[in-house]
């Protein structure tokens, strides 16, 4: 891998990381690049070690940024605005299929295409017109014929 961890921490720090929340993330979606779209509880230990924060406040930046994940670790944001919302009851369903341990499922506030939903995101990918057979393909679960 051509990506250096040290290099990458000391270029983010000097951007003002920890303290600029902006050179966290830039720093964390460039470490999610360089390791294949998702960072592993291992690779954020080091940027916490390297930055000179606990784990758990990188945890709560990539919780709280869409375009971060953790590996093996998929969101799902339900439109819940006055349209999509009242259209479908997709949270319930979403809830029930989705394993909590890989799945995090979230209500986000209207998306703002409402003539299109009812709407929903997938680890950063937007779907329109989403139904139950939708839900099952994102989600594996799909029902056998």
């Amino acid at each position: 891998m051509d990506w250096d961890l040290q290099e990458a921490v000391a270029y983010h720090k000097a951007q003002g990381a920890p303290g600029a929340h902006s050179a966290v993330v830039a720093l964390l979606k460039e470490a999610q690049a360089a390791c294949g779209g998702a960072l592993s509880p291992a690779v954020v230990g080091q940027l916490a070690q390297g930055l000179g924060v606990k784990d758990s406040f990188l945890l709560a930046v990539v919780k709280r940024t869409p375009s971060l994940r953790l590996e093996g670790k998929h969101l799902l944001q339900l439109c819940a605005g006055p349209n999509c919302g009242r259209r479908t009851d997709l949270e319930r369903l979403a809830r029930s299929l989705a394993d909590p341990k890989t799945v995090t499922v979230e209500l986000t506030g209207c998306m703002r295409l409402c003539g299109k939903g009812p709407n929903l995101r997938y680890d950063g990918r937007l779907y329109h017109a989403a139904d139950e057979a939708l839900l099952r393909q994102l989600l594996g679960k799909e029902e056998r014929s």
